[in-house]
């Protein structure tokens, strides 16, 4: 029944316990890429993410449900710490050779900062999913993504998709599945992500010339990777800074939004919960999601003994 993760029944995740998924663990290598810091300073400084800390509870619902692969949490910035890989590194570079010229990236910077553009990003990203490949055997890459990492995820799928020469190719990147918590498909039109006036809170606000490229025609391509997007309804107190629509926007084989517990922005990754939440929705997404009547009209009971969204992504990652 799990033996390709396009077919398992998205009811039988939501109702497994811990215990139960740990016969069928994975072990693909997880990337885990967190969002945007709000308090770094106009100049991109300050971001100060501790993977560790910032990914610890997530880090040990992975192991709960029975993940036994590799675990790498992704740093962008020389003030990251205790990342696994930090694209800092210019190991991460077109075909590990140090090259920073990218030509089809705003920038080519030798330092990544808030203020570099997430095409560079995702192109520093790409190469270190590459990389990860030839490291662990060739086993495949999901990743989970907070917020703003989605959209850096989404940028280096799509220019591998369009055979674009600075990124490796979809057979290089083998990303599998997606995860999101959060992230601003169609952008936020609120302050935080831009009131600092940085690049990459410019480039996630909702019409911005990065976002627009990325959601046009030419670029809306997804790999062959299953895509899972995780919200949650801000009238219930949830996440009141990316809308539902916009975490959702992205044609999803799953979006999934909480109401109970509903989740602040950023909150997703940490609950521990594995059961016993009765307000999930299931979302069977259209091919866009501007179409978001079609997309209610798929929707599916709440779901009895739901997990929370971190237990969600696990139990999703373990089951083929």
């Amino acid at each position: 029944m799990y033996a390709n993760t396009r077919n398992f029944a998205v009811a039988a995740i939501l109702s497994l316990s811990a215990s139960t998924a740990l016969v069928a663990a994975s072990t693909d290598s997880v990337f885990l890429l967190h969002g945007y810091n709000d308090k770094a300073d106009s100049s991109g400084q300050n971001d100060a993410w501790n993977c560790r800390t910032n990914w610890a509870n997530q880090t040990a619902v992975l192991r709960a449900y029975g993940h036994s692969g590799r675990i790498q949490s992704v740093g962008y910035y020389s003030d990251n710490s205790n990342c696994d890989r930090n694209l800092a590194s210019t190991v991460y570079t077109k075909n590990f050779s140090g090259n920073m010229r990218l030509q089809s990236a705003p920038a080519n910077p030798a330092v990544l900062t808030h203020n570099t553009s997430m095409v560079h990003v995702a192109y520093r990203f790409a190469w270190a999913a590459a990389k990860e490949r030839i490291d662990n055997g060739g086993k495949p890459i999901r990743v989970i993504c907070d917020s703003l990492g989605g959209l850096v995820v989404r940028q280096a799928i799509a220019m591998a998709s369009a055979g674009n020469p600075d990124f490796p190719t979809l057979a290089q990147l083998n990303i599998t599945g997606v995860y999101t918590y959060g992230t601003p498909f169609y952008g936020t039109p609120l302050g935080g992500f831009g009131s600092n006036g940085t690049t990459q809170g410019n480039e996630a606000n909702t019409n911005s010339a990065f976002l627009n490229n990325l959601n046009s025609a030419a670029m809306t391509r997804v790999g062959s990777a299953q895509w899972f997007s995780i919200s949650s309804n801000a009238i219930f107190g949830g996440d009141r800074f990316i809308s539902g629509n916009s975490a959702c926007w992205l044609r999803s084989a799953i979006c999934i939004r909480y109401r109970n517990p509903a989740y602040t922005h950023g909150a997703y990754k940490d609950d521990l919960n594995t059961a016993n939440i009765n307000n999930a929705f299931e979302y069977r997404m259209p091919v866009f999601a501007e179409d978001w009547n079609q997309a209610s009209a798929n929707r599916r009971a709440p779901f009895a003994n739901a997990p929370g969204a971190a237990a969600y992504v696990s139990a999703a990652i373990q089951l083929r």
